[in-house]
Order: structure tokens, then C-alpha cells, then sequence
């Protein structure tokens, strides 16, 4: 079965839209996403201090497009806890985000295609940019934690993601329009796409792929346990690996080569760690040496040309908690309820 099958069908049908809309400058606005993720801005100057974020609920799912600035983010056990149950399906319209889940690193640009298991912690860096995605609960698509990797990537040129971004650009260009209604077989088609290539069925890559897959995460574990070293290279990994220079660069070309891809990976790290403790004297030359910049000038130079300002600008005050209003609740939390009916439903009519 391939995805084309799943194109057209008949039913008439449609699909009432219920939409929402934040938009504040205040910090407190971050705290609307505190039962999904702890954001912590980045200061810079191209930082707006708007922070916009609109949902709009149709059946069983939930869209959401979000422009936000630079950040570092974590979801952690607390936050899986109330939201656990939720599969995200999305794409950066502009920015990117590099991180961490589990064992595994990430990166995340325009043009991909990300699908996540909000079942596992993660955390990461994002540049200001704008995301499109789509909640669905785990019961709605048949899903299981743990029997399916906490996030799959998928290239800009693969027949999912040339898939998934048309069905994206119809949806949003319909929601954004003040749309009412969604066709609910567009809407079904979407799930059936997106369940294909959960499943596998019909979709699974051959065996040549999955081989480079595979070496690839072995090399990104590798690149991982080793980036701090100063004397790690690309030469290191093909002493180790028995690669040639073409075959690592088509491996990494989609994020920049692996040169680009051990740099970001070391940023990453270093910003996080300044993030934890913002303000700690000594703390911004100790995350550049632990993470294998070679002199605070150098991590300095990175840092403004990945975020436009110098590493002590970047957080100009510690994480805290942001709480909302009294007697006010967060969107999110609201959100998930709602979604978290639905998927109890389909588990009992199942």
C-alpha cells in the first residue's frame, strides 16, 4: 500500500473547527505551555518578545501553529505525566532546533518532517522561527509507547514528508483563513497517511536505507560520547568507521555535513548548560571548555552567529517558574483535557 492510495474518497462530510488565540509580550505567556514544556527565552536582538500561539480543534485532533523566539526547552517527567499520551506530527516553517532525547541527539530544520512521542523526556535549543503541527492522542492512532522511537525525522525529499507537507499547506491555508469546517476526509486521509507510516505497512524502507540508518545513529552516538574531546574530527570518525568523505557527507548532508553537525551539537550542549544557570559566575567560559570550544573567542563567535548576541547577553535572568493568573488555567492543560476524552473514547469503542 502506498501513500497515493490514500488520496481520494468521496464522503462529504465535514468537520467543525473550535479556534483559540494567544498573543501577549509579557513573560507570563510562556507559562501557556508549561504543562507541555518549560521554555526559557533567549535574549537577542532579534528577539520581538511575542510569543503567538493559535489552535484549532477538528474531531479528534488538534492543530497548532506557534511563532515564538529563541529558546532552550525541556519536557520532562512532570510534564509526561499530564501529557504523556500525545503524539506531535511537525515542521518548522522557519528556525530549527537541536537536541536530545534520551541517547540520541537531534537536529530539526525547515523542510523536515518531525513525528514525537510525548511519552519521553527530551530537551533542546531553538532558534526564533514559527511551527505547524498537529496533536493527535495515542489511542486515536492506534499508537503504543515504547514500541515505536520517541522521534522520527523524515527528509524534506521522501514520499512522507512531500505527503505531509501538502496536507500541511491545505490545512493551514484553510485555518488560517477563518475556515469553519475541514473536509472530514481530508481530515481521515491525513490520519491514514500519518498511521502508514507509524505502522510501517507497505512503508518500510529497504534494507540498504535502514543499514545507513542505522550507521548513522552508531556514528551520531559516537560523535556524541567524543565532541568535547578538542582533538575530535571528521578524521575520527572515518578511523573509526571505515567510511570514505563522500558516504559521510551524503549521510550528513541534510544537516549542513558533519562538520556543521559537530559544531551545532556542541553549541547545543554548551547553551543548555549556560541556560540551567544563567547568572553563575564562570559558568559560560566552563560550559565552552567542557564542550570542545577551544577558547571563549571561539564560542563567543559561534554563539553570535547562531543567536546575534554575545553568550552573556543570552539569558539575562534565571529560569523561574512562570505562573498564570489566578484562577486562570493554562491552554494547554485545557487542550490536552479535551483531547484526552476523545482518546478515551476510541479505547472504548475499540
Amino acid at each position: 500500500m502506498a501513500y497515493e492510495a490514500l488520496i481520494s474518497t468521496d464522503n462529504d462530510r465535514k468537520v467543525a473547527i473550535q479556534k483559540s488565540l494567544f498573543a501577549d509580550k509579557s513573560q507570563r505567556a510562556w507559562g501557556h505551555c508549561g504543562t507541555v514544556i518549560d521554555m526559557t527565552p533567549l535574549q537577542s536582538k532579534s528577539c520581538t518578545g511575542l510569543f503567538v500561539n493559535q489552535t484549532w480543534f477538528a474531531g479528534d485532533c488538534m492543530f497548532s501553529q506557534r511563532a515564538v523566539d529563541g529558546n532552550s526547552h525541556r519536557h520532562g517527567e512532570e510534564h509526561i505525566k499530564q501529557t504523556g499520551d500525545l503524539l506531535y506530527i511537525y515542521r518548522y516553517l522557519s528556525g530549527f532546533s537541536i537536541g536530545q532525547t534520551g541517547d540520541n541527539s537531534y537536529g530539526i530544520h525547515p523542510g523536515m518532517i518531525a513525528v514525537r512521542d510525548y511519552a519521553y523526556p527530551f530537551q533542546g535549543v531553538q532558534l526564533a522561527g514559527v511551527t505547524q503541527g498537529i496533536f493527535f492522542p495515542h489511542a486515536v492512532m492506534g499508537y503504543t509507547a515504547g514500541d515505536h522511537p520517541r522521534l522520527r525525522l523524515f527528509a524534506e525529499n521522501s514520499a512522507f514528508a512531500q505527503v505531509v507537507h501538502a496536507e500541511f499547506d491545505a490545512f493551514f491555508l484553510q485555518l488560517g483563513a477563518g475556515t469553519d469546517h475541514l473536509p472530514a476526509d481530508r481530515v481521515e486521509r491525513f490520519k491514514n497517511v500519518l498511521r502508514l507510516a507509524i505502522h510501517g505497512k507497505g512503508a518500510k524502507e529497504d534494507v540498504r536505507t535502514q543499514a545507513r540508518t542505522a550507521l548513522k545513529e552508531t556514528i551520531c552516538g559516537f560523535i556524541e560520547r567524543n565532541m568535547a574531546d578538542l582533538r575530535f574530527s571528521t578524521t575520527s570518525i572515518l578511523r573509526q568507521f571505515g567510511v570514505s568523505r563522500a558516504t559521510l557527507f551524503r549521510m550528513f548532508e541534510m544537516d549542513g555535513g558533519v562538520r556543521n553537525y559537530i559544531n551545532q551539537r556542541r553549541l547545543f550542549r554548551a547553551v543548555h548548560q549556560i541556560s540551567i544557570n544563567p547568572l553563575t559566575r564562570g559558568e559560560i567560559s566552563k560550559a565552552a571548555s567542557e564542550w570542545g570550544f577551544s577558547s571563549d573567542a571561539n564560542f563567543n563567535r559561534a554563539v553570535r552567529r547562531a543567536f546575534g548576541t554575545s553568550p552573556n547577553s543570552l539569558f539575562e535572568s534565571p529560569i523561574q517558574a512562570v505562573d498564570l493568573p489566578k484562577n486562570t488555567r493554562s491552554q494547554w492543560h485545557v487542550h490536552r483535557e479535551r483531547l484526552m476524552a476523545i482518546g478515551r473514547r476510541e479505547c472504548a469503542s475499540a
